[in-house]
């Protein structure tokens, strides 16, 4: 199933309150010097500011709101065994793993294969047979040849975007984890992309991203954002998607350059965190990340289709971030005018350091944010949704894409301006459920969504039972600034 596992989610509740993680966000809630030093004397870069703004508010009346939020984000992602690990002390004073990190100690479990939205064609299949008769096996010391990156463009080429939006691999004993990259596009840490994405309509394939126009788009970005009717709408948390800017703002365009940003620096990271030597030379010698998850792959997923399933992923994975970089090379990133990508010496800015990731990470939201206000329906539907987000955008998303909107109400990792409990949650994805049968047919819903979890709640909404909705944004809003004047 590729939804949330609800029955794991609420076992973990019991345990997320005694996370430092958790405590510390609390009382940073709590804590109203923290909104005022924010917003009066922090000295922060550029680049950076733009990105806690999102994170905390771009004034007073809205900080302690988001950071209510984020308490809500927080509990959800020690929940789902994806928050930061934080080293607990015991009595003796000796440090210990939270328990988050003892429950994933030793998982070496394999995720569930997405609903495919299509069955890969005979000539797909043979591409990709010859893709690894020549790029394996893999030497993470050397860089694939142009036979290898040949083979891979015949098959990547045609394969979803959005497919590509996560990668797992093993790290030694401890398990599974995502290769951990600085996003550029958090829509798939709030809703994993999943079948229900493809079957709304039409999706991007790599061949509109990588089309020979590169240059050409990185010429129209510049030119967009000096568009000040156009810049305007890169400010997600006013004003509504507006379908006659679409021509004016490139909107499709300004998506495909956003993916490509994504791309870029999200292959580039994957590259450096598995081409990386092991930090245990005693045990692994100078084995790279990726070498030694292929060996943890062998020695501990005993099932034999489960095993095939995860080397797979993991070369299909690794193969493909380095045929993203070979695509990038020759144009390199453009970003927004004035972007500073010398550090205070003047020299330039490694492209893995976190400075120039931010930097990206502005381009790329910019970008993004304008394709969807201006109406480009793969922008809305790979959109992060939620925080900072204004009314006038979730209703309008939600009269076009009602079940896209119906699983972020129903994702515990989205973040909005509520606090619902588990059952209202399970509502919404009962109601998800009911449009996806509509759309695709029970036998297609019920891979994607395990209704036997839901059976109360979709009695409920078959009903006519009444959801719940989170807080208008202008009514957080008045809240908050109703606090702070008191």
């Amino acid at each position: 199933m590729n939804e949330f596992p609800f029955e794991r989610v609420r076992f973990a509740r019991i345990y997320w309150l005694k996370s430092r993680f958790l405590r510390r966000v609390l009382d940073a809630q709590r804590d109203k010097k923290f909104c005022k030093y924010y917003h009066d004397g922090v000295t922060m870069r550029k680049n950076t500011n733009r990105m806690a703004n999102n994170l905390f508010g771009s004034s007073k009346e809205n900080c302690l709101g988001r950071l209510k939020s984020l308490v809500i984000v927080a509990g959800s992602l020690i929940a789902l065994n994806v928050a930061p690990e934080v080293p607990v002390q015991t009595e003796s004073g000796e440090e210990r793993q939270s328990w988050t990190s003892r429950a994933r100690k030793a998982n070496f479990s394999v995720p569930p294969e997405l609903v495919r939205y299509f069955q890969e064609s005979e000539e797909q299949r043979v591409a990709w047979e010859r893709a690894l008769e020549f790029c394996t096996p893999i030497d993470t010391r050397r860089v694939p040849d142009d036979s290898c990156m040949s083979a891979l463009d015949e098959y990547l080429i045609e394969q979803p975007v959005w497919e590509f939006s996560v990668m797992y691999y093993y790290v030694d004993i401890r398990g599974l984890r995502q290769v951990g990259v600085m996003k550029m596009n958090r829509r798939d840490s709030q809703l994993p992309f999943s079948y229900a994405d493809y079957a709304m309509g039409e999706f991007p394939i790599w061949s509109d991203v990588f089309d020979g126009l590169v240059q050409e788009r990185q010429e129209r970005f510049l030119s967009v954002v000096e568009d000040v009717a156009c810049r305007e709408l890169s400010d997600r948390s006013k004003g509504g998607v507006l379908e006659d800017m679409h021509e004016q703002c490139s909107a499709r365009e300004m998506y495909k350059y956003a993916a490509y940003l994504d791309a870029c620096a999200t292959a580039s990271q994957r590259l450096g965190v598995l081409n990386m030597p092991h930090s245990n030379v005693r045990k692994f010698g100078d084995s790279s990340a990726y070498d030694v998850s292929m060996r943890m792959i062998s020695e501990k997923i005993e099932d034999q289709s489960q095993r095939d399933l995860a080397i797979k992923r993991l070369r299909k994975g690794y193969l493909h971030a380095h045929w993203v970089v070979e695509q990038c090379t020759p144009h390199g990133y453009v970003l927004l005018p004035n972007t500073k990508l010398t550090n205070d010496d003047g020299i330039m800015l490694r492209q893995d350091s976190k400075e120039f990731l931010y930097a990206v990470w502005d381009s790329h939201s910019v970008a993004l944010t304008i394709a969807a206000r201006s109406g480009d329906e793969w922008a809305i539907r790979s959109f992060p949704l939620g925080i900072g987000t204004s009314d006038e955008i979730h209703h309008q998303v939600m009269e076009k894409f009602p079940l896209l909107m119906h699983r972020f109400f129903g994702s515990p990792l989205a973040g909005f301006d509520w606090e619902p409990t588990w059952k209202e949650r399970s509502r919404h994805l009962a109601k998800a459920y009911l449009l996806l049968e509509k759309m695709v047919g029970t036998e297609v819903a019920l891979r994607e969504i395990d209704a036997s979890r839901l059976q109360e709640e979709i009695d409920y909404v078959r009903s006519g039972g009444e959801l719940k909705y989170p807080v208008p944004l202008a009514e957080v809003r008045e809240k908050r600034a109703a606090k702070l004047r008191e």
